[in-house]
């Protein structure tokens, strides 16, 4: 099995809906990704204790703790952590948070692969390799001498 190399960024996702988390754990971890699911913002607290996170994918509307409430926790515990919001909240509704301007990006549901994609290598300011496993598998093979 592959490991993801030590450099990956690793992503928590933090959604309560876990088809949502799975197909973007799947995506994430065939671009190089290391990834964390949370399905509560509570979840997501309790993970951060430990870890820290090069992003993190946020959902707006939660149960117990919701997007903003989260948020906040989430910059208290580190105010570097960048965080995505990705909502299917209308932009007028955002606005009227003033918490929310904290976030790093906000992202509409259904998330777009490439949108997602793009804001990730700006956010992380790194490019998301799809190709990685296939180059480090390459590169630790043992070097082959040439045949004359």
């Amino acid at each position: 099995m592959f490991e993801q190399p030590v450099n990956a960024p690793m992503i928590l996702l933090v959604d309560d809906d876990a088809d949502m988390t799975m197909g973007l754990s799947d995506r994430l971890t065939a671009e190089g990704c290391q990834v964390a699911i949370a399905h509560s913002g509570l979840e997501a607290l309790h993970w951060l204790q430990g870890h820290r996170p090069s992003a993190v994918l946020l959902d707006f509307h939660m149960p117990e703790m919701d997007g903003i409430k989260t948020l906040q926790a989430i910059h208290t515990v580190d105010s570097k952590i960048p965080v995505i919001i990705v909502t299917g909240a209308e932009p007028q509704e955002l606005l009227r948070h003033r918490e929310l301007y904290t976030a790093a990006a906000y992202l509409p549901k259904p998330v777009e692969w490439i949108v997602l994609r793009q804001t990730l290598i700006v956010v992380l300011g790194q490019w998301l390799t799809g190709g990685a496993r296939q180059r480090n598998r390459l590169s630790s093979a043992p070097a082959r001498k040439a045949r004359s």
